[in-house]
């Protein structure tokens, strides 16, 4: 039995955009951009689950939309896609809280960080 490989955490096209832009005059403008987004993504994760923990569907909706947001910002397309889907989730009148939502985001920010610290000296 096969297993479909998964999707990579970064599409680095945007980050190696960045790099290029680095050769053309603005030094570290990738790496600012990594260190910003990891520093950043630890407040909405926190963000994310006190909103989860409290059944607060707009404090989640506004969480998810920025991890959707900063994600797609670095090239993490499939967390990106996942905070998507919880912030449209959260608009629904039906909506309640589900750990497993915030767990597969924190599942796929974990990938994400192992692959831009294996890539970044940070």
């Amino acid at each position: 039995m096969s297993t479909q490989p998964k999707v990579p955490a970064v599409d680095w096209t945007r980050l190696d955009e960045l790099r290029r832009m680095e050769a053309e005059g603005l030094p570290g403008l990738a790496t600012r951009l990594v260190r910003t987004y990891l520093e950043n993504s630890r407040r909405l994760l926190v963000e994310l689950q006190a909103a989860m923990d409290a059944g607060d569907a707009e404090g989640v909706r506004r969480a998810a939309h920025s991890v959707k947001s900063t994600a797609a910002n670095i090239g993490a397309n499939v967390l990106s896609q996942i905070g998507r889907a919880l912030e449209i989730a959260a608009q629904e009148p039906q909506w309640h809280a589900d750990q497993e939502d915030v767990n597969r985001i924190v599942g796929e920010h974990g990938r994400l960080v192992d692959a831009l610290t294996e890539r970044f000296v940070l």
